[in-house]
């Protein structure tokens, strides 16, 4: 694997740790301040805005992961 994939998939790892954190972090805020309804009413998984938001956080994350590891299978193909 090339330097520049592993730095990818580094950073990758590195998003979805963070992002993880962040996503936790922030329903751990909604259950402190609002309550476990309104935490229950946000994570509901027909709440599509939520899903869109959780998406939008963790896809930045993964396309790195993707894209290092794809730079590391052609570099070694070769």
């Amino acid at each position: 694997m090339t330097l520049r994939g592993k730095i990818l998939t580094w950073a990758g790892r590195a998003w979805l740790w963070l992002a993880v954190a962040f996503i936790l972090f922030n329903y751990a805020l909604i259950i402190y301040y609002s309550g476990w309804s309104k935490f229950a009413e946000i994570a509901n998984p027909f709440n599509l805005w939520n899903f869109v938001a959780v998406v939008i956080t963790i896809a930045p994350g993964i396309a790195l992961l993707k894209l290092g590891e794809y730079l590391g299978s052609r570099q070694e193909a070769k």
